[in-house]
């Protein structure tokens, strides 16, 4: 799933006369869905990241040439070929995802806590601390931060935020129907307003699932962590934020595409 951004990037440039890869006015950019236009806005780091339409479902309009992108995307990112891997995919994320190994993890870091802050206590009072003692710091700091913060749901936002961006691009794949599609990515959207209560926390905790899948250092600049940090910090100051619509904005089928 590493590759996604630069393999996405790459496949949108090779098509980009043919389908319209490019930001164009459109009807449903013109008089956007209040539904689809929350649900672009729990992937839309992803969205921007790749250098595509966050206004779109699935960030590219449905083409031919977007399809074949679109397949090439999944199936090297997510191993999905097929209307069935992508409908598993999609209710793995839903049901369990990373969060399950997550939280097996949070009841060892529970159980050895204070061995845990000891150990990093110690390895304070090294002026030159090894990478893996850096590592090991930021790992248990960050189980300390979801702990505190969503105990009870670990790193959901992390895998919800990736049912919706999977629906939508098996949607521009033609893996699965427009309306199914959407289907998921509702039943994903009120998942994420059950756990948490407002856009400021589902990012904050898909920030600190992205941190947990990566590996990433939250300290290094030239990370794609503090990279997506910033793509948030951007699009919270732009006349387009995309999380400017209401967290309790109502969750229909749109009645057109």
């Amino acid at each position: 799933m590493r590759k996604t951004r630069i393999f996405f990037i790459a496949l949108c440039i090779s098509v980009i006369s043919l389908s319209g890869c490019s930001p164009s006015p459109t009807k449903e950019e013109a008089k956007p869905n209040g539904t689809i236009t929350f649900i672009n806005a729990t992937y839309a780091l992803i969205t921007v990241d790749n250098g595509v339409d966050p206004k779109l479902f699935g960030g590219v309009e449905p083409s031919s040439a977007n399809a074949e992108m679109m397949k090439e995307v999944l199936q090297d990112s997510w191993s999905i070929t097929d209307a069935a891997s992508a409908e598993s995919t999609i209710q793995w994320l839903l049901t369990e995802g990373h969060n399950a190994e997550f939280m097996a993890y949070m009841d060892e870091y529970l159980a050895r806590k204070d061995e845990f802050n000891d150990i990093i206590a110690e390895m304070k009072t090294s002026s030159n601390p090894t990478p893996e003692e850096i590592k090991f710091t930021e790992g248990v700091e960050l189980f300390a931060k979801v702990h505190t913060t969503s105990p009870e749901y670990g790193i959901a936002a992390w895998d919800l935020c990736r049912a919706t961006q999977i629906a939508s691009w098996s949607y521009i794949a033609g893996y699965i129907p427009y309306e199914h599609a959407v289907e998921l990515s509702i039943e994903a959207a009120e998942k994420m307003r059950e756990r948490f209560g407002s856009w400021e926390d589902l990012i904050g905790n898909y920030l600190l699932g992205y941190q947990y899948w990566s590996e990433d250092s939250p300290n290094d600049p030239n990370s794609n962590l503090v990279r997506r940090q910033k793509i948030y910090a951007d699009l919270l100051k732009s006349p387009d934020n995309p999380y400017s619509i209401h967290w309790n904005t109502p969750l229909s089928m749109p009645a057109n595409k």
